[in-house]
């Protein structure tokens, strides 16, 4: 099967992909829980809310802080 050629796909070197961040709600009895994981499932900061509003805001608030500081992925591998 031919490929067809690309000017960005022409080699077969290894794709860069930067680490990602991801936050969870998720509701526990009356409380709704946050958390920001990177790509690997490790949380790097949770808590709990009221409400399912302020639990997001706290969320992106933590993402926005994690990623202010020049989080890297390898800053939680032990040393």
């Amino acid at each position: 099967m031919h490929r067809p050629h690309f000017p960005w796909n022409n080699s077969p070197r290894a794709v860069f992909r930067p680490p990602m961040l991801q936050f969870v709600i998720f509701k526990r009895r009356r409380n709704f829980c946050w958390q920001v994981r990177d790509q690997s499932g490790k949380m790097i900061a949770g808590g709990r809310e009221k409400t399912r509003p302020a639990a997001r805001y706290h969320a992106y608030r933590a993402l926005f802080l994690v990623l202010s500081t020049g989080w890297k992925a390898n800053d939680l591998q032990p040393h």
